[in-house]
């Protein structure tokens, strides 16, 4: 009798983990999920010798599941962008170090591919990003320069995400810029064809709502 009770125990833990992974191995389609990230962030100035600028990352998105592989991000975020002891040469054969933050509210849309069992996704889309604030400093002293650069500009994201059980990930992401930075004449002399590069890991939350 007691060897028939464990092998009915047995048999049911089977049959109780069987149905845990099928129901959350994957996500059924038109899934939605809402969450947030916070993290850190280093950004680089292409064309020019610097260091890189450390910030905060933070952002909201909404995920939806348009297969059990496959899922769409919308995701709206704020972003230090720039570089920090940027080498500049100035008048009179002299050269200063310059840090260079420019602060943009973003836009990203994400194609999201899952494997292994779901716990891993690689992902890519587009990003767009309008200039909120911008500033150069040289010597602690800040000056304003969002009038000499583009407003707009737009990066190609990709990442790779980790989750941990059904609501936390780990994020790293990498985003490139093709547009450059100047907008007037008197930034390209100082930032060229400068364009941004843009690192960041995050730790998510995310839950179910639909």
């Amino acid at each position: 009798m007691k060897k028939l009770i464990l092998a009915f125990a047995l048999l049911m833990a089977g049959i109780s983990t069987t149905e845990a992974q099928k129901r959350y191995d994957y996500y059924d389609v038109w899934d939605v999920m809402v969450g947030g990230k916070v993290g850190g962030s280093a950004g680089l100035l292409t064309k020019q010798t610097c260091d890189p600028l450390w910030g905060p990352f933070g952002s909201i998105e909404a995920e939806m599941y348009l297969s059990k592989k496959f899922s769409m991000t919308l995701e709206m975020s704020a972003a230090h962008k720039g570089a920090d002891n940027v080498f500049t040469r100035e008048s009179g054969n002299t050269h200063a170090y310059y840090q260079y933050r420019m602060d943009y509210i973003n836009i990203s849309y994400l194609l999201n591919y899952r494997f292994a069992r779901q716990h891993l996704s690689l992902y890519t889309g587009i990003s767009f990003g309008v200039l909120a604030n911008a500033k150069s400093m040289k010597n602690g002293i800040s000056t304003d320069i969002k009038k000499e650069l583009h407003r707009g500009d737009y990066s190609v994201p990709v990442g790779i995400e980790w989750t941990l059980g059904k609501h936390f990930t780990i994020d790293g992401r990498w985003h490139w810029s093709p547009r450059w930075v100047a907008r007037t004449q008197k930034a390209k002399n100082i930032l060229g064809k400068s364009r941004h590069q843009f690192f960041s890991v995050t730790l998510g939350y995310k839950v179910q709502v639909f």
